[in-house]
């Protein structure tokens, strides 16, 4: 079960001074009146949810409404509580003219140098849409807009669209204007028990490849640093934690991620590598998701394929997807963390589904493909080590695939995964694609011989048994196979 916080919900009544201007509306049934102080600008539409934005005449301000169309949240009490979960603070509901909304405060650092900044978010609900009122401002000036902005959503009518004027003759504001990212609606809670649990039925029969890894990052939402902790680690192979994703500091729950495959295909299983958080940052690992694929595009057309939730120990955890799931686009929605305040982190996604088939058949099929005489050694291509391994060493991992096919040039290709275990099995690191090679098939009884290391930590590496596991492919055939050793570090 999931353990629900008891919410007390303040209550009172909107009543502000400040006058507004013309009315501005959306499509979606929004009217509002020029906030006093501001412009209205068509042009500024920060997120693609975003239906009317408005700048502070002088100054940084910002107002955006966000207006997201939702299913399964019945009521705004319901919004509010999850909303005070997922952000672990009371929110205080309002009463205006067009209904009652609840409103909430954030305060967080932004920028380089670290620059502090302060929201105000009013919520509510109608006609099956979420609306989000934001007021965005560096900290020191947020009061100043406080009056006006509050006026505005006083004055709020839903349901009502007016004509639009035209939007203000005003430049862009510059590129490197502190990015303004308004905390998305929290969605309703999700199940103690993921919908698509990990089942005991067997994986997906069939040659099975990790589509993300030749996908590309659409958009996202939130990410510490472009250089390190960055969205796009997420899909990049690595499980170091420098080489994991993290939230921007202070950015809340949801985070969402966009990929694009490299080609339409079935999806049969999907896996998340938790971080597990580590010491001063406890909670951080992601908690909640949502997993929706669409053959539309990068915007629209999305389904829900899998939700729930993940262990704060992190590790590998595995799901398999419904049958006849497919798709082009995926969107990842991180909707919550085991209870840190400021940072959510997830170190990688892989979504699996059937290899593609080879564009040209092979001329000479091999026999059924295997990996034989794997070892480890202390050197390329040398014989078994029997010892143990010293910290901060190389081990090389050596090997013979046999069964390769050749292609019409009589060439054959082979992919390799390394995965590293502890004594007792468990996933430590996963390295996809460490080898992708193609070469001429030497001639019988010659066949290739393959060497792939890894580098153990000089400091900080337990002493023990670890266990060294490959995934091999021939990517001609599809074909697969897969042997693992044991080796000692001392």
């Amino acid at each position: 079960m999931v353990k629900r916080l008891q919410v007390g919900l303040a209550a009172l009544a909107l009543v502000v001074a400040p006058t507004l201007g013309e009315d501005v509306s959306a499509p979606v049934g929004v009217t509002v009146g020029v906030p006093e102080g501001f412009r209205y600008r068509a042009d500024l539409k920060p997120k693609p949810t975003t239906v009317l934005a408005f700048q502070a005449k002088s100054g940084e301000a910002a107002i955006l409404i966000n207006s997201i169309k939702t299913s399964g949240i019945g009521s705004l009490d319901e919004l509010a509580k999850s909303a005070q979960e997922e952000l672990g603070r009371e929110v205080t509901f309002v009463t205006v003219p067009a209904g009652r909304l609840f409103r909430f405060d954030l305060e967080f650092k932004d920028g380089d140098p670290p620059q502090s900044f302060r929201e105000r978010i009013y919520m509510t609900l109608h006609d099956g849409r979420v609306f989000q009122f934001v007021l965005h401002d560096e900290a020191t000036a947020f009061e100043g807009h406080l009056d006006s902005f509050d006026a505005m959503v006083a004055g709020v009518r839903l349901g009502q669209v007016a004509q639009q004027p035209p939007s203000d003759p005003v430049e862009p504001p510059p590129a490197d204007d502190p990015p303004m990212d308004p905390v998305e609606p929290p969605p309703a809670d999700p199940p103690s028990d993921p919908v698509a649990p990990p089942p005991a039925d067997p994986a997906p029969t069939g040659p099975q490849t990790n589509l993300l890894r030749k996908a590309k990052l659409v958009s996202f939402s939130s990410e510490y640093a472009s250089d390190y902790w960055a969205a796009k680690n997420l899909i990049d192979g690595s499980t170091e934690r420098t080489q994991s994703w993290a939230s921007r500091p202070g950015s809340k729950p949801p985070h969402r991620f966009v990929f694009h495959l490299a080609r339409a295909a079935a999806l049969t299983r999907a896996e998340f590598e938790g971080t597990g958080g580590e010491s001063g940052i406890e909670g951080a690992s992601a908690k909640g998701f949502r997993l929706e694929v669409s053959a539309v595009g990068p915007g629209e057309g999305f389904e829900t394929v899998l939700e729930g939730n993940l262990k704060a120990e992190g590790g590998t955890q595995g799901f398999l997807l419904p049958e006849a799931t497919r798709g082009e686009w995926v969107r990842l929605t991180l909707t919550s963390n085991h209870g840190n305040p400021t940072l959510t982190e997830l170190a990688e996604l892989r979504l699996f589904g059937p290899s593609a088939p080879a564009s040209k058949a092979p001329v000479v099929a091999g026999a059924k493909l295997r990996v034989e005489r794997l070892r480890v050694s202390q050197s390329e291509n040398g014989p078994a080590h029997e010892g143990a391994f010293a910290a901060g060493s190389r081990v090389w991992v050596c090997f013979k695939p046999r069964g390769l096919s050749a292609g019409p040039d009589g060439k054959y290709s082979i992919e390799v995964d390394l995965i590293l275990e502890d004594g007792e099995g468990n996933t430590l690191l996963t390295r996809e694609r460490v080898l992708a090679h193609t070469a001429r098939l030497p001639a019988p009884p010659l066949s290739p011989f393959v060497a792939v290391f890894l580098d153990l930590p000089a400091k900080g590496f337990p002493a023990g048994t670890y266990g060294v596991r490959l995934a091999v492919r021939d990517t001609l055939s599809g074909s697969s196979a897969g042997s693992a050793t044991p080796f000692e570090v001392e």
